[in-house]
């Protein structure tokens, strides 16, 4: 779990589940080692049900010890997304571990989002009529038609780190942050940043507005209980 910060005050306002696989022989492998490969063989559909329970459960757990933590965020592949038993399974799974729905909330990239425009809108529109946040990662790599935008029920944009490591310098990566930022505030919805690394680099997106903040500068991802342990104020 990684914590996301608020931009000003630095108070939590989130946590983003991210995977990663314990491997026997090799240890600790990253997203970016199994995911395209867990997509083939399909194994993607158990792998994304398995991190929504998850999520689940632990938001059941942080409720009353940790609400500072929620929501909790989960990403979910193209193929996941697309899958016909997304959304009884989220209905399922929320009812299962009752859970109030605005203490999670779905992640889905900008290019998955616009891979079908049409069945994505109305997909969103259950999942926000279920109470459930709606976030779009890595917003900024893709090719989003702003009228879709409009019509996504989406309450959070991620600009994606490619941006982030950029903007201290200024020139065109500080001028897409910026406007990002005017745009999504235009429409009522709050921003993240992904990949903040350096306090430079956070003075930065708060002169400019953003929201919230995400990234090493301000904490790792970890396991839940070393992440509690270690976000819980000294008594």
């Amino acid at each position: 779990y990684q914590p996301k910060f608020k931009s000003c005050g630095l108070t939590i306002c989130g946590v983003e589940a991210l995977i990663r696989w314990k491997h026997p022989l090799l240890g600790l492998l990253m997203p970016n080692m199994f995911i395209r490969g867990a997509e083939k063989t399909g194994l993607i559909i158990r792998m994304g049900y398995w991190a929504l329970e998850e999520a689940c459960r632990q938001i059941k757990l942080w409720e009353k010890s940790h609400p500072q933590f929620l929501p909790v965020s989960v990403n979910l592949s193209a193929i996941q997304f697309e899958h016909k038993h997304l959304f009884s399974t989220l209905e399922e799974l929320l009812k299962k571990h009752q859970v109030d729905p605005s203490y999670l909330m779905i992640e889905i990239t900008e290019s998955t989002a616009m891979h079908k425009p049409d069945f994505v809108a109305e997909l969103l529109l259950r999942v926000a009529e279920l109470g459930v946040g709606i976030s779009v990662d890595d917003f900024g790599t893709g090719y989003s038609s702003l009228s879709y935008l409009k019509r996504f029920p989406v309450s959070e944009l991620k600009i994606d780190r490619s941006f982030v490591a950029g903007i201290t310098h200024g020139g065109d990566d500080a001028a897409i942050v910026q406007g990002t930022i005017a745009l999504a505030h235009g429409l009522g919805k709050t921003v993240v940043a992904e990949g903040v690394e350096t306090e430079s680099m956070a003075s930065t997106l708060r002169q400019l507005g953003c929201d919230a903040l995400q990234g090493w500068c301000y904490g790792h991802a970890e396991p839940a209980d070393i992440f509690a342990a270690r976000l819980e104020p000294a008594a």
